[in-house]
């Protein structure tokens, strides 16, 4: 699966963009190891196999 993701941590928001994962939790835990430090807020959007409408 692809995955966006906006993610909120104490330092400020990251975006992360077509991050490959087996799922939502995995795609986590990539993130939380990526960035080491507290996760606030996480939104998360699959991009792969369905169309989202950004406007």
């Amino acid at each position: 699966m692809t995955y966006d993701a906006v993610v909120i941590t104490n330092e400020g928001k990251h975006t992360y963009q077509n991050i490959e994962a087996k799922n939502e939790q995995h795609l986590t835990d990539k993130i939380h190891k990526d960035l080491n430090t507290e996760i606030v807020e996480i939104e998360i959007k699959k991009t792969f196999g369905e169309e989202f409408n950004y406007d």
